[in-house]
């Protein structure tokens, strides 16, 4: 995405939205099968540019535990700073972009690439209750019961089974008094 910055100064504050495909940022059809919409807001603020990028999209994903495949829904805040080039001495936490103030415009492709492509949470659930797969028989605990055949417990843990139901019964009968 190509943004041109001549005739902002004149202009103060805008706002651009745009729908793209994935195949514009070279983004992988099996991974991204819906429209990218953006949202860029640029004000100048005379020494820079302030530029506020939204991008809404899904990604298609596998869940964790239960390995079932949804579109994961996608919703990336970025802010930049667009510096003239005679400005390279410039410093910031911010992400930065430098633009040649006689062809003022600025190529967004790459970052809005990277931050789709690097979106994904660590932890990808279909849902946050998700349950998962049986360990045993393979089933979707989010649909199925499980089919597994527990065995018997083994006896030396029983003083602790005991101990526990009495904690649980001494628990259940404080909160019926209260």
């Amino acid at each position: 995405m190509i943004v041109k910055l001549h005739g902002l100064r004149r202009r103060g504050k805008v706002e651009i939205l745009a729908e793209k495909n994935p195949s514009d940022y070279d983004l992988p059809e099996t991974d991204f099968r819906r429209p990218i919409y953006i949202a860029l807001q640029l004000e100048d603020t005379g020494e820079l540019i302030d530029a506020f990028l939204r991008l809404r999209s899904f990604r298609q994903a596998v869940c964790d535990r239960c390995l079932k495949e949804f579109e994961l829904p996608l919703v990336i805040d970025l802010s930049l700073k667009l510096i003239p080039e005679e400005h390279q001495k410039w410093t910031s936490d911010d992400e930065a972009m430098f633009f040649h103030p006689d062809n003022p415009e600025v190529d967004l492709t790459e970052i809005i690439r990277d931050h789709l492509m690097l979106s994904a949470p660590m932890k990808i659930l279909c849902r946050d209750d998700c349950q998962g797969l049986c360990s045993g028989c393979g089933a979707n605990l989010n649909s199925e019961k499980c089919t597994c055949v527990h065995a018997p417990a083994d006896e030396r843990w029983s003083a602790l089974a005991k101990l526990k139901e009495k904690m649980l019964a001494e628990e259940q009968t404080q909160k019926t008094e209260s």
